[in-house]
């Protein structure tokens, strides 16, 4: 069955994450396709990818065929494209021209099926056959085909490589880092001393490379850029055209993160920065089958779903064996803002912040008293602001300062500061027409929340970056007509040095889903490093030196994908997990200097990364963040529960003891809410563990609220797990609504008996919660229509997805009354069903579907759905679970919409591609039953029990639900408690 997912399939822009080289870019769809027209469309199906099973083969212990598992997917592959000739839809595989190591596009022809990373194909077929294919057997998701876009100073040592390589010397060798870009620049010496060598096994750096658009070398300069932060190499050919300034580490600053590791170079954009969908997975898959140790993904979309084929080819490249570092993305300020394929769940997710080699200049109002002082980011390539004499004078407002006639009608800026707001054309296109214009300086305000910084072309005047907020100060100074200010400023020519920070661009989580992202981030502002020398100058990163500054998560990305090659150089055996898992747990917390508060968990995911801590772990929190989603506690007390464990890698054993560190609600969008807080409690047990040598130990952390007392907002912190030489951290989140649903655990009746020869009886009942009454309603019509207590096996029921152990069974492993019940067990990346295979036929009045449960599944990732459906095709969700549900609970849902008619039943299992399956049991339905009633209200009380006085001979049935009192002075109803039975038989 094909998962749910959030977006229409429409395709969108997705471009590379180099920040602000244009001053605002929109993401424009690709024009859709009409019923008729052939699309491209990707494919995915349900069977898992050759990569993650061998991974989970091979940490089971057990044997794997790959050659002969990839037969059966491409068999499988056929086997669709013939099922589509029979329904007769004429479709046809994709074949994508190609070219490898150095030659242009045109000397191979790739078929766009993909069988390692991700399971899946691209084919050309009518963009109406969408509703169709997505139904077929096997298939998990379809979309369109993406157009994509393009979106080291003192950053190396500020995230503590050098010292890696000092204390370990360890600098990347033996690692391999594909860099999925606009391509790599082979004859540049930062990868090269020998410009005639292409890529290959003989090149020093760049030992494979493959062309998926035309032309072979990279003359856009991202890729470049990104592929020497990553990895360039000072000693292959660090001879002119760059300072050859020292660190005082002895190690050239022009050095990448891991300046020995190998490149494989994937051209997935073209000059323009644009590629397709098809490409990038393409690039993926085939970088995870041949093994690469990291891959580096600079680029992202404003398309959010992480099902989509980029995000499931990044969670399949990491279950493969590749760690796969992905930028957040630069449409920050605001929550919310991550896009895929950053949003992909085992994605290593990166935002950016500054560094403390940037120098931070500001201007003050001289004229206002006090005067008032504004910081400004100077773009990259920027003079620095002259000290004698320093530039003070009036500024005039230009708008978007694009063309000479934004200038016309306005006060001459020759001699003047010109003002500019963002938006529409380039930085580079706002600062060149300022300068012809005779300005001193330019100010570009945003245009949007927050900071602004970003990358330009070189300029003779200095060009500062300000804030939406000191745009707004200093345009009320200025006249409507002339544009002039009645105020003068003065650019300071005395630098400060920032501590690091947030940059304003870097896109900020959660996602849609409510997970927590970026999980780290890295320097993304102002980073200098190689790139390419041709190409369109105003239109790229090409500078006649060889080497640019540039700002933007596409920077800050390769620093992680470098660290991450260090981490595993020093540690062969660790899963990419594992690594993620070090860079998170030892990375350091960021605070905004602004007002001295940390940062949110949704601007800095776990913090900056240390590569020296990482490496030097002793232990690992394997769940390096968790978030526990949306939770609708409208009137009542809900609770919360996730377990965590520690694994030990150092060899000797060690006690955590554990701690809750609140968040202290900063956050963008006004919705956070600081910790502690009434109606918000935490508990960590036990409080302490031991970790055995090169064992593990578990805990778990129960969050309960009570949403009659806790507002709605978004509430964080962090896990501390803290030993005498180190501590671990995992961020937490949780979002709590009110949505009108009355939430949590219902009244448990208590059984009156069989039988009453008076009439007179009283219904007593328990509640665990702060209920502010009680409605009790009573029927003498209740019919069963349908149960199963699995005792006689899956004769009823139809399995659907895949086979195997996770499929639904009967199984005696847990049963609530009998001894069997269903279940689908707990593995990777998996979509099962347990269908009814005839439809019911429910009388008019209401109805109920009911059964019990056992669930331990991993929250907000594995998701159990109940659903009910009138034609077996269009699936109604009537509820779902996820987390640990600790012993057997009874749950109900109404079907009284589907009364007077037929209703199928399902029960559908959906897993994430975790790789620790065995860390989760699955998901157990037993008892399960369907009736049909017709209650009536007896009342409303306020105590726990009611007297039911001189009722007539019949059976009677009842239930129960609290009511609760709600901000906003409403009743909200709660869950229905089990039904009781009692007969009145007076003598």
């Amino acid at each position: 069955m094909t998962k749910t997912t959030r977006l229409a399939y429409v395709p969108v822009a997705v471009m590379l994450l180099l920040a602000l080289l244009l001053a605002s870019f929109t993401a424009v769809p690709i024009q859709a396709a009409s019923a008729d027209e052939q699309a491209t469309l990707i494919v995915q199906f349900q069977r898992a990818a050759a990569g993650p099973a061998q991974a989970r083969a091979r940490a089971a212990g057990e044997a794997f065929d790959l050659a002969g598992y990839t037969s059966e997917l491409l068999a499988d592959h056929d086997e669709f494209l013939s099922d589509l000739q029979a329904q007769g839809i004429s479709a046809s595989l994709v074949m994508l021209s190609a070219g490898e190591n150095g030659a242009d596009v045109g000397q191979l022809s790739i078929p766009a099926q993909w069988t390692f990373a991700i399971n899946g194909m691209a084919i050309e077929a009518p963009s109406s056959a969408m509703t169709a294919i997505r139904s077929m057997p096997g298939v998990q998701h379809v979309e369109l085909n993406q157009e994509l876009h393009a979106l080291l100073a003192e950053s190396v040592p500020y995230v503590r490589a050098p010292e890696v390589w000092a204390e370990f010397d360890a600098r990347g060798e033996g690692q391999t880092i594909a860099d999925i870009d606009t391509g790599i620049d082979w004859t540049h010496p930062s990868f090269t001393n020998n410009p005639a060598l292409p890529p290959g096994p003989d090149h020093p750096k760049v030992k494979y490379y493959m062309t998926y658009t035309a032309g072979a070398t990279d003359d856009f300069g991202h890729g470049t850029h990104v592929g020497a932060t990553i990895a360039g190499d000072k000693d292959l050919g660090y001879t002119t055209g760059v300072s050859s300034e020292i660190d005082d580490l002895g190690t050239s600053l022009y050095n990448g993160v891991a300046p020995k590791a190998d490149l494989w170079g994937y051209k997935v954009l073209t000059a323009a920065g644009s590629g397709l969908t098809v490409s990038i997975v393409s690039a993926i898959d085939d970088a995870a089958r041949r093994g690469a140790k990291v891959i580096n993904l600079s680029l992202g979309s404003t398309n959010d779903d992480p099902n989509s084929a980029n995000s499931k080819a990044v969670d399949g490249a990491m279950a493969s064996g590749s760690v796969v570092a992905v930028a957040a993305g630069n449409s920050g300020p605001g929550y919310s803002t991550i896009g895929t394929p950053a949003t992909a769940r085992l994605a290593l997710t990166v935002g950016a912040t500054t560094d403390p080699g940037d120098n931070q200049y500001s201007v003050v109002d001289t004229t206002a008293s006090p005067q008032h002082r504004m910081s400004i980011n100077l773009f990259s390539n920027s003079p620095v602001p002259p000290s004698d004499p320093p530039i003070e004078d009036k500024y005039v407002f230009v708008g978007e300062g694009c063309t000479p006639l934004d200038y016309a009608g306005k006060e001459p800026v020759l001699g003047k500061i010109a003002l500019i707001k963002r938006g529409t054309c380039t930085f580079t296109a706002k600062a060149y027409l300022a300068q012809e214009q005779g300005a001193d300086a330019v100010l570009i305000y945003n245009n949007v929340s927050g900071e602004l910084s970003g990358s330009m072309e070189q300029t003779r005047i200095p060009v500062g970056a300000l804030s939406d907020a000191s745009g707004a100060y200093l345009m009320q100074f200025v006249d409507t007509v002339t544009g002039l200010s009645s105020h003068s400023v003065l650019f300071d020519p005395n630098p400060t040095v920032l501590a690091g920070q947030i940059t304003g661009f870097s896109s900020r989580g959660p996602t849609d889903d409510y997970r927590i992202k970026p999980d780290v981030v890295a320097p993304g502002n102002t980073v200098t490093a190689a790139t390419t020398k041709t190409g369109v100058p105003t239109a790229s990163m090409v500078s006649a030196s060889g080497y640019t500054t540039a700002g933007g998560t596409s920077m800050a990305t390769p620093h992680v994908a470098g660290a991450s090659a260090l981490v595993r150089q020093l540690h062969p055996d660790w899963t990419p997990f594992e690594v993620k898992a070090a860079l998170m747990n030892t990375a350091r917390q960021l605070t905004d200097p602004a007002d001295g508060r940390l940062y949110s968990i949704m601007d800095q995911g776990a913090g900056l990364i240390d590569v020296m801590a990482a490496s030097t772990a002793k232990g690992l929190l394997l769940e390096p963040s968790h978030s526990f989603g949306e939770v609708d506690s409208y009137g009542g007390v809900v609770t919360r529960k996730a377990t965590f464990r520690i694994q030990d890698v150092s060899g000797s054993d060690r006690s955590y003891k554990l701690t809750f560190e609140p968040g202290d609600g900063k956050n963008r969008d006004g919705q956070g809410r600081a910790l502690p807080a009434e109606g918000f409690d935490v508990a960590l047990k036990p409080s302490t563990v031991r970790v055995p040598a090169n064992g593990e130990a578990e805990f778990t952390l129960t969050v309960t609220v009570d949403g009659a007392q806790l507002p709605a907002g978004d509430y964080e912190g962090r896990i501390a797990a803290t030993a005498s030489d180190q501590t671990l951290r995992a961020p937490i989140f949780y979002r709590n609504v009110h949505k009108g649903v009355a939430t949590g655990e219902p009244p448990t009746l208590t059984d009156p008996g069989d039988t009453s020869t008076t009439g007179d009886y009283t219904l007593d009942w328990t509640d665990v919660r702060k209920s502010a009454a009680y409605r009790v309603q009573e029927t003498s019509q209740v019919a069963t229509v349908f149960t199963d207590d699995a005792e006689a096996g899956l004769g009823k029921w139809s399995v659907g997805g895949t086979a195997g152990p996770a499929a639904w069974s009967r199984s005696s492993a847990r049963a609530h009354g009998g001894t069997y019940s269903f279940a689908a067990r707990q593995a990777p990346d998996q979509s099962n069903t347990l269908t009814l295979k005839s439809p019911l036929s429910l009388p008019a009045g209401s109805a109920a579907l009911s059964f019990w449960t056992y669930y331990d599944t991993e929250p907000t990732f594995d998701i159990g759905y109940i659903e009910a459906s009138r034609d077996g095709k269009s699936w109604t969700v009537l509820g779902s679970l996820d987390g640990l549900s600790e012993g057997w609970l009874y749950e109900e849902y109404d079907l009284s919409a589907f009364a007077g008619g037929p209703v199928y039943i399902r029960f559908r299992h959906e897993t994430d591609l975790v790789f620790d399956a065995g860390f989760y049991e699955g998901w157990y339905v037993d008892d399960v039953a369907v009736s049909s009633a017709s209650w009536t209200t007896l009342g409303d009380v306020k105590t726990s029990s009611y007297q039911v006085k001189s009722q007539a001979n019949g059976a009677y049935h009842y239930r129960v639900a609290a009511l609760f009192n709600t901000p906003d002075a409403k009743r909200a109803q709660g869950p229905w408690s089990n039904v009781v039975d009692i007969t009145v038989q007076r003598p």
